[in-house]
């Protein structure tokens, strides 16, 4: 066992760690949340001890509380004691008694070891000023925390340290990591972002909002264009409908003579323009919808952050046209060549990717070279090795800030998980693993992609004709309607049988005798979903099935197969999956049912005639639902990403639907993961929890945290953050200003999403600067 002290509140405890140093690496594997294959493919050593070592050591790690798997996921990921112990390894610390000179004449210290492990190489501070590097490390006494360290250069041995003294005098060496990690960290990480911040300026206009900055002395629009030369950076310039091949001098610029100059600039995918309106002020552009989420935001951060460097002074967003109406303020940096400003610039387009493909091989589109990947693919003539070999990222060539390998490390994480979710986003059909790899004695720590090409089922019931394929798939729906039949099921069973599909689950279904009488209904139901398994039937949602199956009545209605009274009789009760009283024009079935139950004469004639006109708009409401309810082939398999989100939660919650035909094109917007203005989705749906909460329909309440769950532990990056900071928050702020405690929600959150809540619960309260998860339990009245 390898026990480390820690001193938490002020008090040393005794933190148990992984028995060997296997289990450290595997440990140490799950700094950032992985999968098992994603850990054997990242890390070479666990590789080659292969998957049952890497599945054995989790299972010691997790009996010591090390690790976890995440609730209803796939993920393993660090306890916060396996956490304490991995910090606990970053730095260690030594109370020294003396120093003296060894044989060698290398300096050598002995002392206390109070935490952590000395390893030679390691560098540290001498207290006075030098840094020094351990050459040797001795047992003073093995099994005691005592340690003597040989180290270089002599630089301490001026120091009169008296083992007598209080021991806190005698000096306390660490290992040495710049005291600014944490600051350096932050510095480097995404802007805050929080989903209620920007409503207001969203819906205000549907302008170009402006960003500006008056020129301090001495600046110019030519230090703006030397600064872009060499930013990296895409950029285009335009002279009326002429594009030019490179940057204007300011003289040519304000020459009032011909067609106006137009600079587009771009970090990641946020697009940003300068029409040069005056020698005195930068200017540019750009869409409101760039606020909308928080990838885009950090983008807009960042390129007013830079600007505002350069042109030495405060740059602003304000709503076009309207000065003084300011949306957001960057203030300069001391200096126009601040390192920082420039690597949070870079760090922006690294974090919002865009990716290209040629020839089926995937790269970020600025290292796209088409020459470079027809000469891999003359060596190597697969699409996905050459792939994993260009998509490569390594953070020492990017970041000029800081060196720190630990700093390094954790930005990398932070691109990695982008990386993962813009790949999915904008290759919805490829299979890629990414996450970054330590290589310290070549080119420090590198996000790396490899692409896989995944095994593909085969769908049989794609081979069906089409009268037979909607005959299943109608069957399939009434199993999740309560409306299923044995005998319809063995009956479809022996049509699909009989159009050549031999399957064993098919066989066995058809073989069933044909009398409903003597038929189970609980087996007939089991291996009619074998069936639908060797078919690679997808097994509907109640909400999808709802609709399905009212669509099916509602057309036997209208072809006269089923009585318009039977079938309003059918009907209605399928609110329950529909998330409405299926019907209109102009009342629903419910009311329709009634109506015909009552008639006689040409009174039930007249209501007859308006079920068959009702059922011809259940038909046209069906189609349109089933089209909003379809979750995209694979969608959260494995990882929930932004477009597969709302189909989710309208499955989860159907009666939202009427909602989302309200906000299904307002949200629309290109520049986003998953195409839509997620976070004003979140807002829309937050307000109908709430109305859900009202009506009292915990199912439907329950569906839908289920979801939100998910998108915690199975989602990606985006969507992780997406549940937290737009749908629990927005159910916090909706239900506090519409008068309903927002901890009546609280049983119906999984424990992923209730540790995220606490969070937002202890970030409003002022307690943490960050919205981090949080394990306590509430303090305070109404706890």
């Amino acid at each position: 066992m390898i026990d480390e002290w820690a001193v938490v509140d002020g008090v040393g405890i005794l933190v148990s760690g992984p028995r060997d140093e296997f289990d450290a690496l595997v440990l140490g594997a799950l700094e950032v949340p992985r999968s098992v294959g994603d850990v054997l493919f990242l890390f070479p050593a666990l590789g080659e001890a292969g998957l049952v070592a890497v599945d054995e050591a989790l299972e010691r790690l997790s009996e010591l509380a090390l690790v976890q798997r995440r609730a209803g996921g796939r993920l393993w990921e660090l306890t916060e004691p396996g956490s304490r112990w991995l910090d606990e390894q970053a730095e260690w610390q030594i109370h020294v008694d003396r120093v003296g000179e060894s044989t060698d004449s290398a300096s050598v210290l002995t002392g206390v070891l109070a935490r952590g492990v000395v390893k030679v190489g390691d560098w540290f501070h001498d207290g006075v000023g030098n840094t020094c590097r351990v050459v040797q490390v001795y047992d003073v006494e093995p099994g005691t925390r005592s340690v003597s360290v040989s180290f270089e250069p002599a630089s301490i041995d001026s120091v009169d340290l008296d083992a007598a003294s209080n021991p806190l005098t005698l000096g306390v060496i660490r290992q040495w990591t710049p005291r600014a990690i944490a600051e350096d960290f932050r510095r480097l990480s995404p802007p805050a972002w929080h989903a209620e911040t920007f409503t207001d300026d969203l819906f205000f206009d549907r302008s170009l909002p402006d960003i500006s900055a008056a020129f301090a002395e001495d600046r110019t629009w030519s230090d703006v264009h030397s600064a872009l030369g060499r930013s990296g950076l895409r950029w285009e310039v335009w002279r009326g409908s002429a594009r030019q091949t490179e940057l204007p001098s300011v003289d040519d610029v304000f020459d009032m003579d011909g067609d106006r100059y137009t600079l587009k600039a771009w970090v990641g995918p946020v697009q940003f323009n300068a029409h040069y309106w005056t020698r005195d002020e930068v200017d540019f552009d750009v869409a409101i919808g760039a606020l909308a989420d928080p990838s885009s935001f950090e983008c807009v951060v960042a390129f007013m952050d830079w600007l505002a460097s350069i042109a030495g002074s405060v740059a602003r967003l304000e709503h076009e046209g309207m000065q003084g109406l300011v949306i957001r303020v960057s203030e300069p940096a001391d200096t126009p060549g601040d390192v920082v400003v420039w690597d949070r610039l870079r760090l922006a387009g690294l974090r919002n990717p865009e990716f290209g493909v040629y020839r089926d091989v995937v790269a970020p589109a600025w290292g796209l070279d088409e020459t470079n990947i027809d000469a891999w693919l003359e060596r190597h003539d697969d699409a996905d090795a050459v792939t994993s070999v260009l998509c490569h990222l390594h953070l020492w060539d990017e970041i000029e800030s800081t060196s720190d390998e630990v700093v390094l490390g954790k930005v990398a994480a932070t691109v990695a998980e982008r990386w993962r979710a813009a790949l999915a986003a904008q290759l919805p059909n490829r299979a890629f693993t990414v996450g970054v790899i330590g290589e310290p004695e070549e080119y420090g720590p590198t996000v790396r992609v490899r692409a896989f090409t995944p095994t593909v089922t085969e769908h049989h019931v794609d081979r069906l004709d089409p009268t037979l394929k909607a005959r299943f798939e109608a069957v399939v729906a009434a199993r999740w309607t309560g409306a299923f039949r044995a005998d319809d099921a063995v009956a479809i069973a022996t049509d699909v049988l009989a159009a050549g599909i031999d399957e064993p689950a098919v066989l066995e279904l058809a073989m069933q005798p044909t009398d409903h009488r003597v038929l189970r209904i609980d087996d007939i139901r089991s291996l009619f979903d074998a069936c639908c398994a060797a078919l690679g039937v997808m097994t509907p949602t109640a909400g999808s099935a709802g609709w399905q199956r009212a669509r099916e009545i509602a057309s036997a209605i209208i072809s006269g197969t089923l009585t318009p009274g039977e079938g309003a009789a059918q009907l209605w009760p399928l609110w329950r999956e529909c998330g409405t009283v299926p019907g209109s024009d102009p009342l629903d079935m419910l009311q329709l049912s009634e109506e015909w139950e009552g008639a006689v004469g040409e009174g039930l004639a007249r209501a007859e005639e308006r079920i068959v006109a009702s059922a011809r708009s259940v038909v046209a409401d069906a189609d349109r639902a089933l089209a909003a309810l379809a979750v995209p082939f694979g969608a959260g398999d494995e990882v929930i990403r932004a477009r597969d989100v709302m189909p989710l939660l309208l499955n989860a919650a159907p009666s939202f639907l009427s909602t989302w035909y309200g906000i299904e094109d307002d949200h629309l917007s290109l520049d986003v993961p998953g195409g839509r203005l997620h976070y004003l989705d979140a807002g829309a749906f937050a307000r109908h929890v709430i109305e859900i909460h009202r009506g009292n329909n915990r199912r439907w309440l329950q569906n839908a945290f289920d979801v939100i769950e998910r998108m915690h532990t199975d989602g990606d990056v985006y969507v992780a953050e997406l549940a937290t900071i737009g749908y629990l928050e927005g159910i916090q702020n909706i239900a506090g200003h519409a008068g309903v405690d927002p901890e009546v929600f609280v049983p119906y959150l999984g424990p992923e999403s209730l540790r995220w809540w606490r969070g937002l619960d202890r970030f409003w309260a002022g307690e943490h600067p960050t919205v981090e998860p949080n394990d306590d339990e509430p303090s305070g009245p109404g706890a």
